[in-house]
Formats: C-alpha cells, sequence, structure tokens
C-alpha cells in the first residue's frame, strides 16, 4: 500500500507541474533507497500540458500528442491514447496507474494476450 500511495503522490507532483508521463508501467518505478523510497523514471515519453504552460487548468484536456500517433506500452494505455485520440492527463497516466495498482495487488497483468494487438483490442 505505501507503494502505491507513494506512487499517487509522484504521479501527482508530475500533474501539478503539467507533465503527463505517458508510459507508466512497473518497469518505470523503481526503490531508489534503503527506507523503499519509489521514484518515477523515464520520462522519455512525457509531454507539457497547456496547465503547465501557464495556461488555465480547464485546459488540461487539449490533446498532449499529435492525432493519430500512439504512444505507451499496450498493457498500460488508456483507450484514447490506444485509439491516437487527444486526451489529457488522466486519460493516460490515471488509467495506467490503476493498470500497475492492479498488477501490484494480484501480481499479474490486468490485460493479457498474445500479442501487443490483443492486450489493445482488449483495451
Amino acid at each position: 500500500m505505501d507503494l502505491g500511495i507513494q506512487i499517487c503522490h509522484g504521479l501527482a507532483a508530475a500533474h501539478a507541474r503539467g507533465i503527463v508521463h505517458r508510459d507508466l508501467k512497473p518497469a518505470n518505478l523503481f526503490p531508489v533507497t534503503a527506507d523503499g523510497q519509489v521514484k518515477i523514471l523515464d520520462f522519455g515519453l512525457a509531454r507539457e500540458t497547456a496547465a503547465g504552460k501557464g495556461r488555465r487548468a480547464e485546459a488540461d484536456t487539449a490533446s498532449v500528442t499529435a492525432a493519430g500517433v500512439v504512444v505507451g506500452t499496450p498493457a498500460y494505455m488508456s483507450p484514447p491514447s490506444r485509439r491516437a485520440r487527444p486526451a489529457g492527463r488522466r486519460a493516460f497516466d490515471l488509467f495506467s496507474l490503476g493498470a500497475v495498482l492492479y498488477e501490484m495487488l494480484t501480481r499479474a497483468a490486468g490485460l493479457r494476450g498474445v500479442t501487443a494487438a490483443d492486450v489493445l483490442t482488449g483495451i
């Protein structure tokens, strides 16, 4: 539970700065201290939302990727990102967070398939 709370706080901190991670998954979560503190790494696909650029918070629903571009890891991708539709930070990161927390609790990925296309179809 502590690890899940830490991940939520880290994601909230990024979102407060207008940053959308867009590839949250277990492989990007690292326990880096002796006391078990978790860090969210690999912001290679991250984008800054309109709110992060000093615009009104309501602008967070603006597109954070170009239409037609799919980014992320299939088992953790939100439905809008899987369809390459514009979406705000909640669609990209909160769906992924839910998938990560589910996997932490069950020790199994929620969406499985033989191919990435199978997983994406499941989403």
